[in-house]
């Protein structure tokens, strides 16, 4: 890579293997919401981490 040219990974799409990955990545997105939507039970289990991280850092603030 030579000084000057663009970031190797950026959002153009036109390298097809690129174009195909982010294409994965947006369907793995849609499954995960459809999914989250669908299951209570992951709809808590994520509440619950969110609810411990949000009282870790509130802890953290205290002590700064």
């Amino acid at each position: 890579m030579h000084r000057g040219d663009p970031a190797p990974f950026t959002r153009n799409a036109s390298h097809p293997t690129y174009a195909a990955m982010l294409e994965v990545g947006r369907a793995q997105k849609t499954i995960f919401v459809a999914r989250y939507l669908r299951l209570r039970d992951l709809q808590r289990e994520i509440e619950e981490g969110l609810n411990v991280m949000e009282s870790s850092n509130g802890a953290n603030s205290v002590i700064a």
